[in-house]
């Protein structure tokens, strides 16, 4: 966070096995995001934003299930939004704007958020998103860019494209 960190993250997983909050946003870190930050338990706060990280993001990320937030925005990340975030049920705020999320055709199946009661803010903005499919959200900011919906909302948001 706001360091020079370089370099890719360490598979550090047997030494901080009650990690609770790992934010690693502004640095210059690469490769790709370990598959055991997603089996830290405790792990509530996952901030990897605004750094050089690629591939794609692990299926395992909410294995935990007590990640509360997943900042990821400002890398490079490609292919599609894991599936497997829908079962992360404590999630409430999902960064991701600025990377390639999506499948090839530019597609993102937002009905997986729906699952997901406690989401309060998901930002997919300037992700190469050309559709969306339909969505209902009951938050207080969604951000998508891309001529749909940006900005603050209350209450429920309903999303359809075709």
């Amino acid at each position: 966070m706001l360091n020079s960190f370089t370099g890719k993250i360490p598979n550090a997983e047997a030494s901080l096995p009650r990690l609770q909050v790992l934010q690693l946003w502004s640095n210059q870190l690469s490769g790709e995001i370990p598959n055991y930050l997603g089996t830290q338990s405790d792990l509530t706060i996952l901030d990897l934003s605004m750094n050089n990280l690629s591939g794609k993001i692990p299926d395992e990320l909410c294995h935990s299930g007590h990640l509360v937030t997943l900042g990821l925005f400002s890398n490079s990340l490609q292919g599609q939004i894991p599936r497997s975030l829908n079962t992360c049920k404590s999630l409430e705020a999902i960064h991701l704007r600025k990377n390639s999320s999506g499948n090839d055709e530019g597609i993102v199946e937002l009905d997986m958020f729906s699952n997901l009661p406690n989401l309060r803010f998901l930002d997919l903005s300037y992700n190469g998103v050309s559709t969306v499919t339909s969505f209902v959200l009951k938050g207080a900011l969604i951000g998508y860019g891309c001529g749909l919906p940006v900005g603050v909302v209350i209450g429920y948001v309903a999303v359809k494209t075709g």
